[in-house]
């Protein structure tokens, strides 16, 4: 199949995955981040642009297959010094789109499945849960170590502990009898 060119600029709200598959087409531009409502919930700021580049094929049995990215540059707080980070998230899409949930447990593993009930359906829907998934666990990935703006934290060496034990006053009490 040969692809056509790619649309640019700002995505539309809605794609037509079972058109675009059929002519092989490629879409690439960009949607603000506000527009992903679940996702800006876990992000310090709505702002900025996710964005995208996809290509839509179909599989030998006619079903539409989505390929491709979703970028953005997101600002989350870093759960160890609380501090907000920006970082890039970066979703790689792969995925079908089915009629049913018989039909998507039928195409797992190899795909991610969406059902689609309509002809069309919303790009943010499509690409939403993978860019919730891309966000790390750690705000501070990038660096590989420990967070740099993480409060050092000084623990007592042993001969210190002992002198201050709380239960030295007991032991006292027991040698007083």
């Amino acid at each position: 199949m040969i692809a056509r060119a790619m649309s640019t600029g700002y995505l539309g709200e809605y794609v037509e995955p079972h058109e675009l598959g059929a002519r092989s087409e490629a879409l690439g531009g960009w949607i603000p981040l506000a527009e992903f409502s679940r996702l800006t919930t876990l992000l310090d700021r709505d702002t900025g642009e996710v964005q995208i580049a996809l290509q839509f094929t179909r599989d030998d049995e006619g079903r539409p297959i989505v390929r491709g990215s979703a970028m953005a540059q997101a600002c989350v707080t870093c759960q160890r010094c609380l501090e907000s980070v920006e970082l890039e998230l970066v979703a790689r899409i792969n995925m079908v789109l089915v009629k049913s949930d018989a039909e998507a447990q039928e195409m797992l593993p190899r795909y991610d499945t969406v059902v689609l009930a309509a002809g069309k359906v919303a790009l943010v829907t499509l690409l939403e849960d993978d860019l919730i998934l891309s966000l790390p666990h750690d705000a501070c990935p990038d660096s590989g170590q420990d967070c740099p703006q993480q409060p050092v934290l000084e623990y007592p060496n042993h001969e210190n502990a002992r002198a201050q034990n709380p239960f030295d006053v007991l032991a006292k009490l027991k040698d007083q009898k």
